[in-house]
């Protein structure tokens, strides 16, 4: 029996060791077939890469990055739900370390751990770990969108003058998203394998730039500064602003020097312009004029000044230290908006659309279309932007000079402050046609009347209706107006780019009333394009009748 079991274990250990043999023969073979290849059984992103050259794992190490690269991230904010990327987010497939690991799998360590991780494989293949860089510069702009919704600034603790000091107003933190914390969170979860991430954000806090201590030092320097009258000198002008004024002036400003007291410029200009009066000379922009011979001139404008330098105003403080109880502003040059260069370029050279309509002479309406034609003359419309009747001329008011005249209202005659105006708008409208402008925003009279063009004409009332003439011409537009006692016209200036014409003209009944369409045909000038485009009008028969 003793000899038995001898046996039996004798060709036991002959097994093993013949395992192991081949075993070990197996694993030298295949380390000599694999020799500057991936070894056996190694898998990338669920990709079996074992026996691929450095070459062709290249190719594969690229499809996974792209892959990577438009993974979608989910941002849940308390101000809703921001899609982005990976890749927007600046996470992107370390290339080379994933390289590098995939072609040192089973192949680091001693030989007999290399020999296990070989025998190991068999069973089981061996995973080359994701591994991804992070390039924190693109983090922020790949949630612009959620943190404009979540941003919050911050509030700047202020100043308070009372009667005898100055308080502090204490101030509040704003809040802001942390675009480098979502970005390295982002990555965590792409190296644990998640293909559609979605993280929780809240904001983070944003401390006011100025601490509540700092603020009541200022506070403190601040009621010590005013506690004296001031004299305050522009040129021949001078006045005295007593202590609660000038406290009132006081700000706290965060400086290259660190935080400072410094003049509230609009607030002390306008203490300083009530007291003073009126300062400096108003500014006059550039204009334009046209001549009895038809001419377009260009009128630069003259510079102004104003109240006041701001280095002057902050002289301010620099008085009230020194105690002198005085101190000398300065005007600041305010020059015109634009120059002779800017108006050249908007080759506004000749008429481009021309209209008159006429009226009996002497009626009060008349002393209202006058004044608004004066309102509206020299008015310019620049290339791509749309002119307001409404909004250019405002409320027509007695102050303004404008009279009780006939009206249409509600379908009824009426009088009212203003009333014909519509003859301007009437005849702005028709210039406006015949120069190809677009005429976005329109309403004609509700009862036909015999001196405006039939289905071509508009109307406007404050507020409503209004008027809108928008420049669809790559020059600016000038509207010039002229007017007689029996007339009034209105004439549109710039580059001859488009032609208005009137094409077909049809009417259709809506019950009482006549649904008027009118064509324009516009011909592009430069190519010979035509296009046509239709305005409508819904006249009543008579007072009263509604359509």
């Amino acid at each position: 029996m003793r000899r038995r079991t001898s046996q039996i274990l004798i060709i036991v250990a002959v097994a093993v060791v013949s395992l192991v043999v081949l075993a070990a023969a197996g694993f030298a073979i295949d380390s000599s077939r694999h020799r500057e290849r991936v070894a056996r059984n190694v898998v990338l992103d669920g990709r079996l890469i074992g026996g691929l050259d450095e070459s062709e794992l290249i190719g594969v190490i690229e499809s996974v990055a792209v892959e990577w690269s438009v993974v979608p991230v989910h941002l849940e904010t308390p101000r809703g739900r921001f899609d982005t990327t990976l890749g927007q987010l600046g996470i992107a497939l370390d290339r080379a370390a994933v390289r590098s690991a995939a072609m040192q799998t089973g192949t680091t360590g001693s030989m007999f751990e290399q020999f296990g991780s070989w025998l190991a494989s068999v069973f089981d293949p061996r995973h080359v770990p994701l591994v991804f860089t992070l390039d924190t510069t693109r983090a922020p702009e790949a949630v612009t969108e959620a943190e404009a919704a979540n941003h919050v600034d911050p509030v700047e603790p202020s100043l308070r003058a009372g009667d005898t000091e100055i308080t502090v107003v204490a101030g509040a933190p704003g809040a802001t998203l942390d675009a480098a914390a979502i970005a390295a969170e982002a990555k965590r979860r792409a190296e644990i394998g998640e293909r559609d991430i979605t993280l929780e954000v809240q904001p983070v806090a944003v401390p006011p730039r100025i601490s509540e201590a700092e603020a009541a030092e200022l506070a403190k320097q601040a009621t010590e500064l005013a506690n004296q009258p001031l004299a305050i000198y522009i040129g021949a002008k001078s006045g005295r602003f007593d202590p609660k004024t000038v406290r009132s002036w006081f700000i706290p400003a965060i400086t290259p020097a660190g935080l400072e007291l410094r003049i509230d410029r609009s607030k002390a200009e306008s203490d300083i312009v009530k007291v003073l009066g009126q300062v400096g000379t108003p500014v006059k922009q550039l204009s334009f004029n046209v001549t009895p011979a038809n001419q377009v001139e260009i009128v630069e404008g003259v510079p102004g000044t104003r109240c006041c330098t701001d280095a002057s105003l902050q002289g301010i403080i620099a008085a009230l230290r020194a105690k002198t109880g005085r101190v000398e502003l300065q005007l600041e040059p305010v020059l015109p908006e634009h120059d002779r260069a800017w108006a050249e370029k908007l080759g506004i050279v000749a008429p481009i659309g021309e209209f008159t309509t006429r009226y009996p002479c002497c009626q009060p309406r008349v002393t209202n279309i006058h004044l608004i034609a004066d309102a509206m003359r020299g008015k310019l419309i620049e290339p791509g932007q749309t002119l307001s009747v409404n909004k250019t001329v405002g409320q027509r008011t007695k102050e303004k000079g404008y009279v009780e005249a006939p009206v249409i209202v509600d379908a009824k005659y009426s009088t009212d402050v203003g009333g014909g105006v519509s003859q301007f708008a009437a005849t702005l409208f028709n210039a406006a046609f015949f120069a190809g402008l677009d005429i976005p925003t329109y309403q004609t009279h509700s009862i036909y009347i015999d001196r405006y063009p039939y289905g071509r004409e508009a109307t406007i009332s404050w507020e409503e209706p209004d008027l809108e003439i928008r420049n669809n011409t790559p020059y600016g537009v000038l509207i010039w107006t002229s007017y007689t006692d029996t007339s009034v016209t209105v004439t549109l200036y710039s580059t001859p780019w488009i032609k208005g014409e009137q094409g077909h003209q049809t009417e259709e009944q809506r019950g009482p009333c006549k649904r008027v369409t009118t064509e324009r045909i516009r011909t592009y000038l430069p190519n010979g394009k035509t296009e046509i485009d239709r305005f409508y009008a819904l006249y009543q028969p008579a007072e009263g009748i509604h359509c």
